[in-house]
């Protein structure tokens, strides 16, 4: 987000989320087996990945980082 909008001279009090989002949202449903939501991680290059249900908000992280 950093380079997105501070690094790149915008205004972070007036540039909306919309503008500098990462489209599509990529996300794994509930169900999804780690190995699947692991191949989907690795073919889209991303870190971090929302675990939607299809009539809720986000409910969950998946990353790929350790946490300690």
């Amino acid at each position: 987000m950093l380079q997105r909008v501070v690094a790149s001279g915008r205004d972070p009090k007036a540039t909306k989320v919309v503008e500098v989002m990462t489209k599509p949202v990529i996300s794994a449903d509930p169900e999804m087996s780690l190995e699947e939501a692991g191949h989907l991680m690795l073919n889209n290059r991303i870190k971090k990945l929302p675990v939607l249900h299809p009539r809720m908000a986000a409910r969950s992280w998946a990353s790929s980082a350790s946490r300690t």
